[in-house]
This record gives structure tokens, C-alpha cells and sequence, in this order.
């Protein structure tokens, strides 16, 4: 009758009203905690290596030399697993991501509610996206951070943390899986959420290093903003 179907839309209503006033609150806490700026006090010292977050607009990454006095990322992650083969790069990229997102979307535009929904929502496995490149330049999509080695050795580890390992300790490699032709998936650590999205794990890695960084951010403007202010 029609006081049931009043009350079936009533409960549809509801329902999606309430999806809606979560996304908001989502944006908003989104937002502010992107203003609040942590490790605002930077050490000074003479010495500095650099690195590089690097944005498509979406999703952030991690970029380090392949290779410096510190730390030689071939040691732990390698280019034979890529498409070219074991080459020379100068940079290494490190994105984490959930494996299922990346398995079945190497363009956003192949992005689905479904595809999106089991990422946010299920607890799915997550993979490291690894790329290595030739070279960077500084851009509206990539800024340049000078680090201690205290800095870049955290920061290093905290990468390091993040991928699952074999029975022998080495990172897991994720065969046959690339975007192109310089860049390999491994297993990692963790489960992509609404709270810890691909840039808040940027963003806690940052952190982790005594870096500037957001308080908390889903978001590609909090992690920029934390280095536009300076």
C-alpha cells in the first residue's frame, strides 16, 4: 500500500542522505586536517640530499635517487623486474596503492563504482607501485625537498616497511604486472581505506621523517600545501 512504499522511500532516503552527510564530513575533515601543518621546524645543517613528491592530479609518489652514498635502492628493489630490463636510472618512484585498483586500472578512465567500492570499503590487499626513471624537473606536478640523512634515512625505512617480504626477506615481486615499460608492482603492507588512502601513506611517510606534512590528508592539495606555504 502507499504507507509502505512511503516508508521503503523514507528508509531509501535515509539511507543515501546519510551516505551523503559522510562524504561532507569526509571532505571537511579532509580539508582542515590538511591546513594543520606538522614538522613546521626543519633542522639546519650544511649538508642535504633530495627528494621529490611527484602527483598525477590524483595519487602522489615518493621519488629518491636510485642510488647515493646513503643507500643504493637496487639492493632492494629491482629493475630486472621491469620491462626494460636492468638498465641504468637515475630516480626511483614509490606509490602505495591498493592491489586490486591497480590490477584493474592502469588509466583512471577505466576507473568503476565497483572497482572504487571494493578499494575503499573491503579489505583487499595492498600492492607498491615501483617506477624508475631517467630523470625529474621540478613542475606544478613534482616538488623538490631537501632532506637531512636523518630525514632520508627514515623515510627510506618507513618505505622499506611498507612492502611485504618473501621467506627469504626480500620484497615480494608481483609478476607480469606493469604499466610500462620501467616500472614493477610488489606486495605491500596494509589495506587501502577511506582513512589511509595512496597520499595519506605519502603523507605518514613524510611524517615519519620528521618532514613537513599534513596532520592528516586523503588528499594530493594537502601534501603540496604542506611545501607551498615555505
Amino acid at each position: 500500500n502507499s504507507f509502505q512504499m512511503l516508508k521503503a522511500f523514507k528508509y531509501v532516503f535515509d539511507f543515501f542522505a546519510a551516505i551523503v552527510i559522510v562524504i561532507i564530513l569526509y571532505i571537511i575533515v579532509g580539508i582542515v586536517g590538511s591546513l594543520i601543518p606538522v614538522n613546521t621546524n626543519q633542522p639546519s645543517e650544511e649538508k642535504y640530499f633530495q627528494i621529490f613528491i611527484q602527483s598525477n592530479g590524483v595519487h602522489t609518489d615518493i621519488v629518491m635517487p636510485v642510488k647515493n652514498e646513503l643507500l643504493d635502492w637496487r639492493d632492494f628493489v629491482d629493475p630486472a623486474h621491469t620491462k626494460a630490463g636492468n638498465v641504468e636510472f637515475a630516480f626511483v618512484a614509490f606509490g602505495w596503492g591498493d592491489l586490486g585498483f591497480y590490477e584493474t586500472t592502469p588509466e583512471y578512465a577505466d576507473l568503476s563504482p565497483g572497482i572504487a567500492f571494493k578499494a575503499l570499503f573491503l579489505d583487499s590487499p595492498a600492492a607498491m607501485h615501483v617506477k624508475f626513471k631517467h630523470y625529474m624537473i621540478e613542475d606544478d606536478n613534482s616538488i623538490s625537498i631537501k632532506v637531512t640523512r636523518e630525514q632520508y634515512e627514515a623515510l627510506a625505512l618507513y618505505i622499506k616497511n611498507s612492502f611485504s617480504r618473501d621467506e627469504n626477506g626480500a620484497p615480494s615481486n608481483i609478476p607480469n604486472l606493469h604499466y610500462a615499460q620501467n616500472d614493477t608492482f610488489y606486495h605491500a603492507e596494509g589495506s587501502l581505506t577511506l582513512l589511509k588512502t595512496c597520499n595519506t601513506w605519502t603523507n605518514n611517510a613524510l611524517k615519519h621523517a620528521g618532514l613537513r606534512a599534513s596532520l592528516w590528508t586523503p588528499f594530493v592539495e594537502g601534501i603540496f600545501y604542506s611545501y607551498s606555504r615555505y
